[in-house]
């Protein structure tokens, strides 16, 4: 979900963490934390690492089938010299 959420804001955020509960027939998600390119967007949750903290992310995250079944690009390698992924 997390690289999803990378890839489709076009490396703007990332939500690496949410809570939730099954209400019902539906889900109720609450409490996310999001890493954003704008390290001041999200600066009252205190969980905005922003491009560090997803660069951590990609550190570790090791892409699935999931990743493929959703077109994603899997992703390589960090530039510290730039604030984008790069991706093969």
């Amino acid at each position: 979900f997390s690289h999803w959420t990378y890839h489709v804001t076009k490396v703007r955020l990332m939500v690496v963490d949410l809570q939730g509960v099954k209400v019902e027939r539906t889900y109720l998600l609450t409490d996310p934390a999001v890493h954003c390119d704008d390290i001041l967007r999200f600066r009252r949750t205190r969980t905005n690492l922003g491009i560090k903290g997803m660069q951590q992310f990609f550190r570790t995250h090791v892409c699935s089938e999931i990743c493929t079944k959703f077109n994603l690009p899997l992703m390589n390698d960090w530039s510290s010299d730039s604030t984008s992924m790069v991706s093969t």
